[in-house]
């Protein structure tokens, strides 16, 4: 998939020198102007590939996706469950169940982005230095890179920066998880004590809380990635 996504502007670059009759075979070679149409062959077959690799590797990373995060959820109930009775009655079931759900597509999309996106990304970088190397010049693709390079610190940076924001957020999802758990296992006690108004009062002012974190924080995310632009 890498390679054909690089190949395929590489290809139209070629069909577009060969129509205004610029570029040049080796050897001196002079093909006819029906050479053209194979190019174009070659540039339809080449993005057919790229597309069949693209929605292959989509239904590859579902596969992968849904391993990842059963095996994670799997592994976190396993600790949870082999802890002793005290530190199971300090954890709130609602914290559990966020942070499993959190934590299992956290897990699915770092190995994701380890085994298929980092090591394309690297081999793409390979094959464009290649080609800029060979049709424009070796100054220009060494100085390609090097600015790849500071984008990517900078991207790094800034995604560093706005992943502390999203702190506040969970902490405010998990007290609304835990709130609306604890209001539901006790419904009928809630009922009995005639405390559906207030308690429905709490919860609101908890899920108030949770709402405008997560409008403030996004709202910083969001100048975060305008910043990275």
């Amino acid at each position: 998939s890498a390679f054909f996504t690089t190949l395929l502007p590489y290809l139209l670059k070629i069909i577009i020198d060969y129509s205004a009759h610029e570029y040049n075979f080796f050897l001196n070679i002079q093909l006819p102007f029906n050479f053209l149409y194979l190019l174009v062959l070659a540039y339809a077959t080449a993005w057919l590939v790229n597309e069949l690799c693209h929605w292959t590797q989509n239904i590859f990373s579902a596969y992968l996706m849904v391993d990842f995060k059963g095996a994670l959820i799997f592994a976190g109930l396993k600790n949870y469950l082999n802890l002793k009775k005290d530190e199971q009655d300090q954890i709130e079931a609602g914290t559990v169940i966020s942070d499993l759900a959190r934590g299992s597509s956290a897990f699915g999309e770092i190995n994701l982005t380890l085994l298929l996106h980092l090591g394309p990304i690297i081999f793409q970088l390979a094959m464009i230095f290649a080609v800029l190397f060979t049709t424009i010049s070796l100054v220009f693709s060494i100085s390609f890179l090097l600015i790849a390079i500071i984008i990517f610190l900078v991207s790094f940076h800034i995604n560093k920066t706005s992943s502390s924001l999203f702190d506040a957020m969970y902490q405010k999802d998990n007290q609304v998880n835990s709130h609306l758990i604890h209001q539901i296992s006790n419904s009928y006690e809630i009922k009995v004590k005639n405390a559906v108004p207030f308690q429905l009062s709490k919860f609101n002012e908890t899920l108030n809380l949770s709402i405008t974190t997560a409008k403030d924080r996004n709202k910083k995310i969001g100048l975060l990635m305008i910043s990275q632009l």
